[in-house]
């Protein structure tokens, strides 16, 4: 049985593969990781808490409608719940 990860992975990859161009791809790599630098520096920012909620939030909107589609129509156990309660509003509806 494959994990949730593992079936995300497969489907993201050929969607990618059939629309990114290999710098698209290389571009996007560099961004993300910039992107979970900056929310792992404000989850451990105690100056400011507040602060990783956030800009997880505002990082999470950069990933995409339709990677944020993919992931909740897999996670039919609800592992992700607490990502869904923060973004209700993506319009993915997979009876949760």
């Amino acid at each position: 049985m494959t994990t949730i990860e593992e079936r995300y992975c497969m489907e993201r990859r050929a969607f990618l593969g059939q629309r990114a161009t290999r710098q698209e791809l290389l571009d996007r790599v560099v961004y993300l990781e910039l992107m979970v630098m900056d929310m792992a520096d404000s989850t451990l920012d105690t100056d400011f808490p507040e602060m990783a909620v956030n800009t997880t939030l505002d990082h999470i909107a950069d990933f995409g409608d339709e990677a944020l589609y993919l992931l909740e129509s897999l996670d039919h156990d609800g592992y992700y719940k607490a990502l869904w309660e923060h973004t209700k509003d993506t319009g993915a509806d997979n009876g949760k």
